[in-house]
C-alpha cells in the first residue's frame, strides 16, 4: 500500500478514465468504483458472504450507474480480499494512519473479519503510540474491550483531554472535576 495518506482522501474527478484494479479485474457480476476511479469486478455473493453492509446477492444493479466508494482503491483492495473465500493478507506492514482508515472501512462495511484483523493490530503496534485515537475510535465504535485496554494507559489524561473524544454529560463532568 501507498505511504502517502493524502492519496486515501478526496474523490477523483468522475471524469477521469477507469482503470482495473489487478486483484479484481475478473468478471464478476457487480462493478464498484473507488474514489480514485479504479473498478472493482466482484462477485455479489462474495460481499453478500464476507459483510453485512452490502447489499444481498440478487439485488438488481443497473450497469450504467455504477456505484462509487468513497474510499481510495488501495483500502478497497484489502476489505475486498477479507470478503472473498481466501486467505487474507497481511496486515503487519501497515502504518497507523492506513489501518486506521481501513479500520473505519471495516467497521463501516462491516466487515467482521477485517474488523477483528485490524484491532489486533492496532492493539500490537499502535495502542501505546496514539491511546486518544485509538479511545476515539473504540468509542465511536462502541468496542467496550479496547476502552478497558486504554484505561492504565490514558489513567493520568486529564478529563478535559478527554471530553472530545468521549461525551460525558456536562452534570456529571462537572461533577467529577469538582472532586
Amino acid at each position: 500500500m501507498n505511504d502517502d495518506p493524502s492519496k486515501d482522501t478526496g474523490p477523483s474527478d468522475e471524469n477521469s478514465p477507469r482503470l482495473l484494479n489487478a486483484l479484481f479485474n475478473g468478471p464478476g457480476d457487480v462493478v464498484i468504483l473507488s474514489a480514485d476511479n479504479i473498478e472493482f469486478h466482484l462477485y455479489q455473493k462474495y460481499l453478500e458472504y464476507g459483510a453485512k453492509g452490502f447489499p444481498p446477492a440478487g439485488t438488481p444493479t443497473d450497469p450504467n450507474d455504477l456505484p462509487r466508494l468513497p474510499e481510495s482503491s488501495e483500502i478497497l483492495e484489502v476489505l475486498f480480499q477479507f470478503m472473498y473465500p481466501q486467505h487474507y493478507p497481511s496486515l503487519s506492514g501497515l502504518e497507523f494512519e492506513k489501518l486506521m482508515l481501513l479500520a473505519q472501512a471495516a467497521e463501516k462495511y462491516e466487515v467482521f473479519a477485517l474488523r477483528n484483523a485490524c484491532q489486533f493490530q492496532l492493539r500490537l503496534k499502535f495502542i501505546h503510540k496514539d491511546p486518544k485515537r485509538l479511545l476515539e475510535f473504540a468509542v465511536q465504535h462502541n468496542h467496550r474491550d479496547l476502552i478497558i485496554e486504554l484505561a492504565p494507559i490514558l489513567v493520568e489524561t486529564t478529563l478535559s483531554e478527554l471530553e472530545g473524544i468521549y461525551r460525558f454529560p456536562s452534570t456529571k463532568l462537572g461533577y467529577v472535576a469538582s472532586c
